[in-house]
Order: C-alpha cells, then structure tokens, then sequence
C-alpha cells in the first residue's frame, strides 16, 4: 500500500473558457489553452474565463481548515489586480479508507485586468507554500484591414 501523502496537494491547474465543478466531478469546455488575444490593451479579456483546480486533500489533512490563495503575476513577479484567499475544510465521508485521499475540483471564473500583453502566472498555494501555478501569454487582437479589390 502507498504511503499517504504528507500535504494537500494541486495536482492540475489548467486555463479553459468555462469550469464548474458538480457533484465531485469537474465539468470544462475549451480548456488547456495557453494564450489569450485582447483587443485594445489595456484591458479586460473580451469574456471571462475560468481556472480548472484541482485539490487532493490527504485522510489526514480532512476535517482541518486550510487556506487556498490564488496570484495573478505578471512577467516580472508584479502583482495584478486582487489576490483571492478562501478558506476551505474538506469533511471525512463515512468509510473513507485511512491513508487515502480525496479529491476536491474547483471551477473558478476570472476576468483580470490587463496593463499590457506579456506573460502572465496564476500561482496557487496552500497555507502559503506554492503548489502550482499556469502561465500563458497575453497578445494584442490585431485589426484586419481590408484592401478595397483592385479597380473599385
């Protein structure tokens, strides 16, 4: 038998245009991606887009309040716009095994402000240390021109 993991864990934090978790299950459309084109920058993206999450929280760690904060950083390490902090408290179920774990998925929508294009990092932690984090780039949406046809 495996040894339990010692900590809670985010073993997947992806991009996608939707998340939402229902019933233990989480739900995307459109994710994985790793850029985004804005027009006008700055500016916030055309629509919201959502951080798939997930958390596997040890036997040993359920029952027991933990705090989940979520950084957007840009190129340089700056700080954009507002951290979000929850607090979460995953119950036992009835006949959990000791030494399993239980996974816990998150949908969460965001729509950052952005100064510029660049690259940018979403930074999850657990009560403060970093347990993983997705980045992708943000381009400006160029405009076509049209030509008129030749002889109009």
């Amino acid at each position: 038998m495996p040894d339990e993991p010692e900590d809670i864990s985010i073993p997947y934090l992806f991009l996608a245009d939707g998340a939402e978790a229902v019933g233990g299950k989480l739900y995307v459309l459109g994710g994985g991606w790793d850029g985004i084109m804005i027009p006008n920058l700055p500016a916030h993206s055309i629509k919201p887009f959502a951080l798939a999450i997930g958390i596997k929280i040890p036997y040993s760690h359920t029952n027991r309040k933990f705090a989940l904060t979520i950084e957007l950083i840009d190129a340089d390490g700056t700080q954009i716009g507002d951290v979000l902090r929850v607090e979460l408290e995953s119950g036992r179920p009835p006949g959990m095994t000791q030494g399993s774990s239980q996974s816990t998925p998150l949908g969460i929508m965001a729509n950052p402000f952005f100064p510029g294009a660049g690259r940018y990092t979403f930074v999850a932690q657990i009560d403060g240390q970093i347990k993983n984090s997705v980045s992708f780039e943000v381009r400006p949406l160029q405009q076509l021109q049209f030509a008129p046809p030749p002889g109009a």
